[in-house]
């Protein structure tokens, strides 16, 4: 090599440099070729490691650099890695990082000339290699080809790969099952006045969960006090107070006290709190002893590789039971992660205040830089997009100094916080603290808003009338016997959320609604009476506005960000995949279209089978997430708007992968150009596909959720512009009337207005039992699907209905209670016998005639013609279906009325055609996997086509006279309708029915379609 050129060794010292100072965290080392690091192996031979990454309580990882690209196994050394064990410790490695340097590397002058390339972005390849189950071969990732970075995002993933995947979970679990046994101990010894007092100050209405969260709340302090400790001389550390075994009460509460005093209250005011209670109720003795089993667990949590990652959370996740009833679900880090690298990317812009701040310029202070989530949790969205704000800030240039005046300025300005939970929110500005436990705060504007209670509160939903809520962190105060705080930090206590001044919102909101025997702020302790006070006051609040709490609270949480967002801010929202199809969320969609650029959704198409599908904890409905950019001007023309949506195969297997899969995920939307569709490739490996449709102005976003899109693109451009094109053509070969079946359809009732099956809740008019004979009844329903008996178009009745009646005793009831209610507003008197008397003759008159109308009108929409709610697509056959008699609809199938037997033969056809079949499960709600679901307005909104168009009815009524078999004729499941021969000839039908010339075109559609998750639940058809 010619002289002063750069030699490996200097570049791997410099590699070491360049990841130190982009990581920036003192916690952890970056350090290169040092020998006797490893152990020796076998016959006493020694080994280095280009460069070792490694923090006291994370697993080493280590970084192997191929310099000159020469070899032909350029992982071979990082492999040789994998299972070597520490000189120091013998801790194992487990991950190694296979690294190519630059081309040129070799070209550089110096090591200072080489730091300052890899600081200033200069690009490397990379895959990790890992060897967690004892085979022999590693894994690696990517399977193929290398990931591109930077010596900042290298380290990074350094340090997210420290952590084996599901060690998180492991040692939450295990502390998690600790802590109920402190908090049994404190059941059994604690009084009932104490744990009320406890669960008061714990913000949890149930005294079980308030006696969890003071185990976790003490394990987070005592994991935070020795990393504050660390930098100020006056904070002991926790082993200071525990001179024998157990640590002493009154030292601990000393040390928590000058942390107080420095402030961090928010973390250590609970704590303190829950100490005081505890101490004054069960004496010293006990509480020495619980608090040493909580310094145990954090000893244990600390060295179960944890230190730099967020335990709390975990805990809480595993510790609270009412997140169900709330539909409040925590996001998993992993998701976190993915969602901060596409929504805080390269646009947005650090304003003048943060990055003068960051390059410690603290004399040019100007706006505040804003991070919100109004339904923060413990704070794993804010964390996430906490760390990339900072990974912002290097890349411009900051040292630490500059990163902890930074911290300070977000710790006391820039984040918002909000949960209803006060110790969830504890525990987000605890985990934030973490990020840089040196730098000192004040006061934070996270906190606690309050749900329900005496006024109705509705927590965050407060925000869409108003800047500032209180915090009622002061609960905890007044529990303790303490003093809320007064003066300036009274001041700070209000959290303050000014409309379009933030410049990012990451949110995974509540998904509640009123529905299926839960109702919107079904939080445990709240009563009725208080519930519906919050229900009608979230109503006020969203009037005239894109929110529909039929959808549940999370489509008010997109208002929210709406309002709160400024322009050129970037959202990233988590939320129920039924926002991508249901009617109720058309106002929403629009508002998305309308107010934002960018617009990116993502699912994976398996997403609706729950488990480790979904990006939320312990919920196994299908989602999908949102990330956008804020206009300053709503879009005036929608048709101009395009939509980007990713499809994703797998789950994120670990923190490491969903970073890497966002980065990829962002670098194709910024690739694109001028392209529609394309793959997601982490390295050369195809991670997923994406597309590119314009907007559907409040309609459905067909594409969420599917994963080829070939199918969603044969149905969109038919439902929006009447043309038929097959897949992989360009130009249409054909134009077909479309209109919606509301348009041509009359549809029959609810079947809540027919009535209910015998033994359920009495509502309708008839009480329906199943047909188990062949007896001629008047009142019978098409009320239930069953895939066993119904195999063909034509299907008979389940059901069969007796009619309840009139309603006298309610009617009587109510007509007494109004009187009396009547004659109190007026004098005051009670009514008497001869008022009762008529009030009762003439409610019962009333309720006569309603109950005969009603019946009346529940037979006059008795029809032939029948189309399922949600059609199972792996079992049943039918997604419209026919009677050889008028019969109701009910339950599963909702009648369609029209008098002219060709338009209902006609329908038939279409709708269990593949074409009618894909387009119906394009712009139907895909929460259950394998299931497409459509209430009653998603029903009347479903496209068709135009049988009033003269061609389409003409063909209609030839068909019917030629082909009337087909709705006769045995079919297989629509899973399989890629294979079955009596759906090709209904294919063929269907063809002639729109004037489509070929139709092997639609066989096509059929294979294609057949291949998606949604449809064939797990179980893909085997196609030569």
């Amino acid at each position: 090599m010619p002289e002063g050129k750069l030699h490996e060794h200097d570049f791997n010292a410099a590699l070491a440099e360049a990841m130190k100072r982009m990581h920036a965290d003192n916690r952890i080392s970056f350090r290169h070729e040092r020998v006797g690091v490893l152990k020796p192996v076998s016959g006493g031979s020694s080994r280095r490691v280009d460069v070792l990454v490694r923090a006291e309580s994370l697993l080493p990882v280590a970084v192997e650099v191929e310099y000159n690209r020469s070899g032909s196994s350029p992982d071979r050394d990082a492999a040789a890695r994998l299972g070597l064990e520490l000189a120091s410790d013998g801790r194992v490695i487990s991950s190694a990082i296979s690294v190519l340097a630059p081309p040129l590397a070799e070209q550089w002058k110096d090591h200072e000339d080489a730091v300052s390339r890899l600081v200033g972005g200069a690009q490397l390849q990379y895959a990790v290699l890992s060897r967690l189950d004892g085979t022999a071969e590693p894994d690696r990732w990517p399977r193929t080809g290398w990931l591109t970075g930077t010596a900042q995002s290298l380290a990074e993933l350094a340090v997210m790969v420290s952590v084996p995947p599901g060690q998180l979970e492991v040692v939450a679990s295990d502390a998690a099952d600790k802590m109920r046994g402190i908090a049994e101990d404190l059941d059994a010894n604690l009084s009932d006045d104490a744990k009320l007092r406890l669960a008061v100050a714990m913000g949890r209405p149930s005294g079980s969960d308030s006696l969890n969260v003071v185990g976790v709340v003490w394990l987070n302090a005592f994991l935070f006090q020795d990393r504050i400790a660390r930098s100020h001389d006056d904070v002991p550390k926790r082993s200071e107070a525990a001179p024998d075994l157990n640590p002493i009460p009154h030292l601990v509460a000393q040390a928590w006290e000058a942390i107080r005093a420095i402030d961090y209250r928010s973390v250590f005011d609970p704590a303190a709190d829950a100490l005081r209670i505890v101490e004054r109720d069960v004496g010293t003795a006990l509480t020495a002893a619980l608090l040493g089993r909580a310094v145990l667990i954090a000893g244990r949590v600390e060295s179960g590789v944890l230190g730099l990652f967020d335990i709390g959370g975990e805990l809480f996740q595993r510790l609270i039971s009412d997140r169900s009833e709330a539909a409040s679900y925590y996001t998993r880090p992993e998701v976190a992660e993915f969602l901060a690298h596409i929504t805080v990317n390269d646009s947005v812009r650090l304003p003048q205040s943060a990055r003068s701040l960051a390059l410690g310029e603290s004399d040019r202070l100007g706006e505040v830089f804003r991070i919100a989530d109004f339904a923060c949790g413990t704070g794993t969205l804010l964390r996430a997009a906490y760390r990339r704000v900072r990974a912002l800030a290097r890349v411009a240039g900051a040292q630490p100094e500059g990163l902890a005046a930074l911290h300070t300025h977000l710790m006391e300005h820039g984040f918002c916080g909000v949960d209803i939970s006060p110790i969830a929110a504890h525990l987000t500005a605890s985990g934030l603290s973490n990020i840089e436990p040196g730098a000192d705060y004040r006061h934070t504007n996270i906190g606690v808003a309050p749900v329900c209670g005496p006024k109705g509160a509705t927590g965050s939903v407060e925000y869409l009338a108003t800047e500032e809520l209180a915090d009622l962190f002061g609960w905890d105060a007044s529990a303790a016997g303490t003093a809320p705080r007064d003066g300036a930090e009274a001041d700070a206590q209000g959290l303050y959320a000014p409309n379009e001044r933030f410049d990012i919102v990451m949110m995974n909101p509540p998904y509640s609604r009123t529905r299926g025997g839960q109702a919107l702020f079904d939080i445990a302790g709240a009563t009725d009476a208080e519930r519906t006070k919050a229900q009608k006051r979230a109503a006020k609040l969203v009037r005239d506005t894109p929110a529909n709490l039929k959808a549940g609270l999370a489509s008010v949480f997109c208002e929210l960000v709406r309002q709160k967002l400024s322009p050129g801010g970037r959202v990233g929202i988590v939320l129920p995949i039924t926002a991508a199809a249901s009617p109720t969320w058309a106002a929403t969609r629009a508002m998305f279209e309308t107010h934002f650029d960018d617009l990116l959704l993502v699912a994976f198409p398996g997403a609706t089978r729950g488990g480790d599908k979904t990006l939320s904890a312990d919920t196994a409905m299908g989602e999908m997430i949102i990330a956008a950019t804020k206009r300053s001007e709503p879009r005036a023309d929608l048709a101009a708007a395009d939509i980007m949506t990713v499809a994703l195969d797998e789950p994120f297997a670990s923190i490491a992968v969903a970073a890497e899969t966002g980065r990829s995920v962002d670098a194709a939307i910024r690739g694109r150009e001028e392209q529609r569709d394309g793959n997601v490739t982490v390295g050369t490996a195809v991670v997923g596909r994406w597309t590119v449709l314009p907007a559907a102005e409040g309609g459905p976003w067909a594409a969420v959720g599917a994963e080829s899109f070939g199918a969603v693109a044969v149905a969109e451009r038919l439902t929006r512009r009447g043309e038929f094109v097959p897949l992989d053509a360009h130009e249409p070969v054909c134009e077909i009337a479309m209109t919606t079946i509301g348009e041509l359809f009359e549809l029959g009732p609810t079947h809540h207005r027919i009535g209910h099956v015998a033994g359920n809740e009495p509502i309708g008019e008839f009480e329906l039992w199943p047909i188990t004979d062949d007896h001629v009844r008047a009142d019978v329903s098409l009320w239930a699907s069953d895939a066993d008996a119904q195999t063909k178009l034509t299907v008979d009745p389940t059901h069969y209905g007796l009619a309840v009646g009139p309603r006298l005793a309610a009617a009587r009831e109510r007509a007494i209670e109004q009187l009396r209610r009547r004659l109190s507003r007026t004098n005051g008197g009670v009514p008497g016998e001869l008022a009762i008397a008529a009030a009762v003759a003439q409610a019962e008159a009333a309720e006569r005639a309603r109950a005969q109308a009603v019946l009346g009108e529940m037979r006059r929409c008795r029809s032939t013609l029948f189309y399922q709610r949600g059609i199972f697509w792996p079992s049943q056959v039918a997604l419209a279906a026919v009677t050889d008699m008028p019969v109701m609809g009910g339950r599963a199938w909702c009648a369609l009325l029209h008098d002219d037997p060709a338009v209902r033969f006609g329908f038939a056809v279409w709708a269990n055609s593949t074409l009618g079949m894909v387009v119906h499960w394009s712009r139907a709600q895909r929460q259950q996997h394998g299931r497409s679901s459509a209430q009653l307005e998603g029903i009347r909104l479903m496209p068709s086509p135009d049988f009033r168009d003269t061609s389409i009815s003409a063909a209609a009524r030839e068909l019917l006279e030629d082909k009337p078999e087909l709705l006769r004729t045995t079919l297989m499941p629509a899973r399989d309708v890629y294979r079955d021969p009596a759906r090709a000839a209904l294919d063929e039908a269907a063809a002639r029915l729109l004037g489509i010339p070929d139709a092997e075109s639609l066989r096509d559609l059929a294979r294609d379609w057949c291949r998606e998750p949604s449809v064939h639940d797990g179980t893909p058809p085997v196609l030569e």
